[in-house]
C-alpha cells in the first residue's frame, strides 16, 4: 500500500515533503551503508540498482557525491522489489526526491521520503542527475554482484542509463558511491543473544539446594533445562527454510509461478567517451551530429544497441561484455519479474 505525501516547494532548494504518515519502527537504530566506490563520473545519467535488506528497517536519506564542488540537480525513485523490467516504467516507482538541487553531501531528511524495507525483501532504487555537474560512480564489477553490505543491508552492482525514463537500459555495471542512513527497526542485532538463555538455567538450579536436600529435584530441574533451549531454537530456523518451488527447474518445466531467464552478451560503448544519451533527439539532424548516434526507422539510437556479436566486435566505438544475470535460470515471477 503506497503513502500518500503532499508536495510543498521551497524556493531554494527544490521540492519539501509534509503530511506522510511515518513508518512504524520498534527499537530504532540508527545507521549507515557506505558504498565506497570511485573511478568514474557522468552528467544526465540514471543509475539503476537493487538492496536486499537483512532486518526491518527505514531508509532515511542518502548521500550523493558529485565532482566538484558546485550545484546540481537529482531525483530518486523506489520500488519494491527489483528494478530489472521496470527501467522504462515510471508508473511503477514512488518518487521520494524531486528535482532537488544540492551539493556533495547528504539530502536533508526534510526533503527525503523515508520508506521502509522488511526482512528478507529486496528494494530498487533509481537515481537520476541532469547535471550540469557529474555524479561519481563506478563501472565493472558484475551486476548483481555485491558491491557493499553490512549487518542489515546488502546493496548490488546495478546499470546505467544514458539520460531519463525514456532512455534504454544499458546493461554495463555500475554503481554509485553513496551512503544510505537508515534506522534498523526490529532490534535484530541485540534480539539474538545467548545471554538470556544461559541465565534461564542459573535460577533452575538455585531452587534444587533450598534446604530440599531430600527430595533430589536435580531431576526434575534438569528436564525443563533442556526443553526451553531445544524448543526454542527450531522456532527460529523454521522460518528461514523457505522452500523455493522454481530452483535447479529446467526451462521446459519453469512455469505458472516462475520464470525463466538466460544469460545475455551485451554490445556497450567501448569507454566512458563513446557513451552519449542518443534516446533525448527527435530528429535526424540533431541525432547524427553525435558521432556515436544513429537513425534507423525514424529512431535515434546508440551505434553499438543492438549489434550481435560479429559486428559489435568489428566496431569502433563498442565492445563485447558479458553481463551475468542475476535471475539466470528459473526463479520465481515474484523475484525476477514477468517473461519479457
Amino acid at each position: 500500500m503506497k503513502t500518500k505525501f503532499t508536495l510543498v516547494l521551497s524556493i531554494l532548494s527544490g521540492a519539501a515533503w509534509v503530511g506522510a504518515q511515518p513508518p512504524e519502527c520498534t527499537n530504532p537504530e540508527a545507521d549507515t551503508l557506505f558504498n565506497n566506490v570511485a573511478g568514474v563520473s557522468g552528467n544526465y545519467k540514471s543509475l539503476l540498482w537493487d538492496v536486499k535488506a537483512l532486518h526491518d528497517v527505514i531508509i532515511d536519506t542518502m548521500y550523493i557525491e558529485f565532482n566538484s564542488d558546485r550545484e546540481s540537480t537529482i531525483s530518486i525513485w523506489t520500488k519494491e522489489g527489483i528494478f530489472k523490467g521496470y527501467e522504462k516504467n515510471e508508473n511503477a516507482w514512488t518518487q521520494v526526491v524531486s528535482d532537488l538541487v544540492l551539493k556533495t553531501g547528504t539530502i536533508p531528511e526534510t526533503l527525503f521520503i523515508p520508506f521502509k524495507i522488511e526482512k528478507g525483501a529486496t528494494q530498487s532504487f533509481y537515481v537520476f542527475s541532469t547535471g550540469p555537474e557529474l555524479i561519481n560512480y563506478t563501472q565493472g564489477g558484475i551486476e548483481g554482484s555485491i558491491t557493499a553490505e553490512n549487518d542489515d543491508l546488502i546493496m548490488y552492482y546495478g546499470i546505467q542509463k544514458y539520460g531519463g525514463w525514456n532512455a534504454d537500459p544499458h546493461h554495463s555495471p555500475r554503481s554509485l558511491r553513496t551512503k544510505l542512513n537508515y534506522r534498523r527497526c526490529d532490534g535484530a542485532t541485540k534480539s539474538p543473544s545467548p545471554g538470556p538463555k544461559t541465565e534461564s538455567p542459573t535460577p533452575k538450579k538455585t531452587p534444587s539446594p533450598t534446604t530440599m536436600a531430600p527430595t533430589t529435584s536435580a531431576p526434575t530441574t534438569t528436564v525443563p533445562t533442556t526443553l526451553a533451549p531445544t524448543t526454542t531454537a527450531p522456532t527460529t530456523m523454521a522460518p528461514t527454510k523457505v522452500k523455493d518451488p522454481c530452483v535447479n527447474l529446467t526451462k521446459r518445466k519453469c512455469k505458472n509461478k516462475c520464470v525463466f531467464s538466460k544469460r545475455q552478451r551485451q554490445c556497450l560503448p567501448k569507454s566512458t567517451s563513446f557513451e552519449h544519451d542518443c534516446g533525448q533527439y527527435e530528429g535526424k539532424t540533431p541525432c547524427l551530429e553525435n558521432k556515436v548516434c544513429k537513425f534507423p526507422h525514424g529512431k535515434c539510437i546508440h551505434r553499438c544497441d543492438g549489434k550481435n556479436v560479429r559486428r559489435c566486435r568489428k566496431h569502433k566505438f563498442c565492445i563485447l561484455d558479458k553481463v551475468v544475470n542475476p535471475c539466470f535460470g528459473c526463479h520465481l515471477v515474484t523475484a525476477c519479474g514477468p517473461r519479457r
